[in-house]
């Protein structure tokens, strides 16, 4: 589906820092592609409020997917701003939630975009998709779709892509190499984590 924007918001909300994106060619799309979903969440809103605000923490403390290269982008944030992620964490806390605050927030995931929650603020350990899902933000699926997509040649190199990549191809492709942010071993390089082709297939 062509999809139809404005394109002086989206130059508004792209995240620009030199350093990230000199760590790999790949993070200027990945920054391009965040751009375009918060792009889609701002008119998805039409003007509603969500509660969340800056120290609520409860939607950090679940399984956060993430794609390779989302997780190269949060790599090159940490080591531009010599960042190290929580360690030891007990419980499925996400390991960049420090003093109830997203250390990566310029760069984190597409997941924590577009998840908000409306009318009231979430109890402690709630889950309000199961609690009141009638609260919880219904994200533009083609902006998401989109954005990932503005990603793909990244992935052309060390990647198996399928020969004609439309939106559900793609989407497949997508959750067959998504991993969750509390299951990758930070302690990594980039590159041993982000282009391990076989690992992610498995």
């Amino acid at each position: 589906m062509l999809l139809s924007y404005n394109k002086k918001r989206l130059a508004e909300l792209r995240y620009h820092n030199a350093k990230v994106e000199h760590f790999d060619p790949g993070i200027a799309l990945m920054l391009d592609a965040l751009a375009l979903v918060d792009l889609g969440v701002e008119e998805s809103l039409r003007g509603r409020k969500p509660v969340c605000n800056e120290g609520c923490e409860h939607c950090c403390k679940q399984p956060i997917p993430a794609t390779p290269l989302e997780i190269l982008t949060i790599r090159a944030f940490l080591n531009v701003y010599q960042l190290a992620p929580t360690k030891d964490r007990q419980g499925i806390d996400c390991p960049f939630l420090q003093e109830n605050h997203c250390i990566v927030y310029p760069v984190r995931p597409i997941a924590c975009r577009q998840y908000l929650v409306f009318n009231k603020k979430c109890l402690p350990s709630e889950n309000p998709t199961a609690t009141r899902m009638h609260d919880v933000f219904v994200p533009n699926y083609t902006y998401m779709h989109t954005a990932l997509r503005i990603t793909l040649p990244w992935y052309r190199t060390g990647w198996t892509l399928p020969d004609h990549c439309n939106e559900e191809s793609a989407w497949t492709f997508f959750k067959k190499v998504t991993m969750l942010l509390q299951n990758i071993s930070w302690n990594h390089t980039c590159c041993d984590c982000a282009k391990n082709n076989d690992a992610m297939r498995n």
